[in-house]
């Protein structure tokens, strides 16, 4: 408010605009007495002068040395009004409302007839929540002046506090009427549809206010942060810099602006004002952390840890530094100093649940898995309602080979958080280690409906797709990952492997190749590649790319067996069995179930083939290993 504004209104009105406005649920730039009475000269130290020089404190901010000199005036004046309203005043703004509502008291009684006594009274009682009492002396300065607009306003912030909107409204537009021309009608009724969280009409008053008072960064500030509410980023971001042309060294409008930046993700713009914000209040701990947060969006994690150290160093107890600063060590994979860092955190605040959640992660991360369970153990019973945390432990499960346990958990963060694909998929994957192909793909299902475009999820469902003989349906799933991943070299391995088993062996050849070519060391490219050769009875390139996947991946039973069968079908028994031999002496029941149904199917093409004969006797009579 400029000087001319201030001198317009007189002392009353000035603290009547000060308390009516103190309760709104946004920024207030008013100050209490702005335009000070002249200081006294203590010399002669009559009431007046003692009131004035309670002024003067006051606005100094300093309440209890005006009480002091307000108290003095009254005990050689008994009945003076306005140091009875001005130590009211002061005792308001330390937070001790029943001496203020008895100074009060105090004026009514003296000077019943008085409007702003009651609405003083009126707005100490709404900051100690007594609204009902505050309505009602609200409602007699109203009775007593009908037509001042910022009775009105006092009633608001009490209307306000009971949630009674309605009548809120109903003040703010009477207020509104009685002065149309004024800011701080139009400011009042914003902060009500602020409260009612009607953010488009709390804008168009608070542009109405900026209207009638462009000077007054407070409504620049508080539009902008409507604004941001409203994700109207470019506005917001005008404002913020109307607020910083009119008060340029307010580290908190930086702040809001660089929020606004963020949110935009213009990171760079962000860090210049995070760093002005830092060059106002070096000593912020909070400023380095605002900033680290922007370097970490920019993925630059030194920047990042040295402002959390900045921060760290100016508040050691600042829990959350250390949080972030663990995650960004993790980040660099120093996964020490990220154990450490949660360790710190764990010890300043015991409770929370965040601090073992990330620790264990580390832990995991670094392969600690017994170090990792009794953290995210910690962490569930800390917070027993969060999925990620049975996330985690599902995922720790998973490595330590503990499937069921697993599938549990990750049944419980699903309960919890029911629209996760991760977590269908995380289940998924479990499923499919127990090979339990047909809820695998229920859960790669659901996945994929809620979120369509991982490449991941097709290439799972597919292989369950393969495991469970649907081919078309894994062919079709892995042409979704490769349209999705093209380099996806996995997909196209593992299409080979259904198109193998379509006898679509040409195009099981083309994909092996094409899966060779992204990655020269994919043994179960060779191997598919190899199987689909041997049908095609080229066994000389069958016999190589059999022979470069062993090398590549050694599996014994599943080679010998590749190399068995290749021999089998050359008609060489000698050869055949060695193979099979040797195969059967590591085989899964599952892998000979296999081998003897191959076997029976080359059969039913070649009936007469002695050899075939002589193995499928050698797999039936063999023993079984488990």
């Amino acid at each position: 408010m400029s000087k001319e504004e201030t001198d317009m209104l007189s002392v009353s009105a000035r603290r009547r605009l000060k308390n009516a406005t103190s309760s709104l649920p946004i920024l207030c730039a008013f100050t209490v007495y702005t335009a000070c009475l002249p200081p006294a000269a203590h010399a002669q130290q009559t009431p007046k002068q003692l009131v004035d020089a309670g002024l003067a404190a006051a606005n100094a901010g300093k309440n209890d040395l005006a009480i002091a000199d307000y108290t003095k005036a009254i005990a050689l004046k008994p009945d003076y009004a306005r140091a009875w309203g001005n130590r009211g005043v002061a005792y308001d703004a330390i937070g001790k409302y029943d001496a203020a509502i008895r100074d009060y008291s105090k004026i009514i009684a003296l000077t019943p007839h008085d409007a702003v006594a009651y609405t003083d009274r009126a707005n100490t009682y709404t900051h100690a929540g007594k609204y009902d009492l505050s309505i009602a002396d609200s409602t007699e300065a109203i009775k007593l002046k009908p037509d001042d607009a910022m009775f009105y306003i006092n009633r608001v912030q009490a209307y306000i506090g009971k949630v009674e909107f309605d009548r809120a409204i109903a003040d703010a537009n009477t207020a509104v009427r009685l002065e149309p021309d004024q800011f701080y009608t139009f400011y009042c009724r914003a902060g009500v549809y602020y409260a009612m969280r009607k953010y488009k009409l709390a804008i168009i008053d608070f542009t109405s206010a900026i209207r009638f008072n462009p000077g007054f960064e407070a409504l620049h500030l508080t539009r902008a942060y409507l604004y941001y509410r409203n994700q109207q980023y470019d506005l917001a971001i005008a404002d913020y810099t109307q607020a910083i042309t009119l008060e340029p060294n307010n580290a908190d409008y930086y702040r809001g602006r660089a929020a606004a930046y963020e949110s935009e993700n213009n990171y760079t713009l962000a860090l210049a004002d995070l760093s002005k914000e830092i060059s106002l209040k070096p000593g912020d701990a909070y400023a380095y952390t605002a900033r680290a947060y922007a370097f970490d969006q920019k993925q630059q994690l030194d920047q990042e840890i040295t402002d959390y150290t900045a921060a760290i160093k100016l508040k050691p107890d600042l829990e959350e530094a250390y949080l972030d600063r663990g995650t960004a060590y993790e980040n660099k994979g120093q996964y020490d100093q990220a154990i450490a860092d949660f360790g710190s955190a764990i010890a300043l605040k015991p409770d929370d649940e965040l601090a073992y959640y990330n620790r264990s992660r580390s832990y995991d991360l670094k392969n600690e898995l017994d170090l990792a369970l009794p953290d995210i153990n910690k962490a569930i019973g800390l917070k027993p309602d969060d999925a990620d945390a049975y996330s985690v432990r599902g995922k720790v499960y998973n490595l330590k080979g503990q499937y069921n346990l697993a599938i549990s958990d990750y049944n419980k963060a699903i309960a919890l958080q029911p629209a996760s694909e991760y977590l269908y998929s995380g289940r998924a994957d479990n499923y499919l280690r127990v090979e339990n192909y047909d809820l695998a793909i229920v859960d790669y299902s659901k996945a994929i409906e809620l979120t369509s475009e991982d490449p991941y999820l097709y290439d799972s469902r597919g292989y369950c797709y393969n495991e469970t003989k649907k081919y078309d349906l894994a062919i079709a799933d892995y042409d979704k990952a490769i349209a999705l991943a093209p380099d996806d070299e996995e997909a196209y391995t593992y299409r080979s492997v259904a198109y193998g088993e379509n006898n679509q062996f040409d195009l099981a050849i083309a994909d092996s190749s094409k899966a060779i070519g992204l990655d020269p060391l994919d043994a179960n490219a060779y191997r598919s590649r190899g199987y689909c050769y041997c049908y095609k009875k080229e066994y000389d390139l069958a016999l190589a790319d059999l022979t470069k996947a062993s090398e590549i991946a050694p599996s014994p039973s599943y080679d010998q067996f590749a190399l068995g069968q290749l021999y089998a079908s050359q008609g060489n028994w000698e050869k055949a069995n060695i193979a099979y031999t040797e195969a059967l002496k590591t085989a899964t029941p599952d892998q000979i179930k296999d081998n003897i149904s191959n076997i029976q199917d080359a059969l039913s093409e070649n009936p007469k083939s002695k050899v075939l004969k002589e193995v499928l006797a050698l797999l039936k009579s063999a023993p079984v290993h488990n």
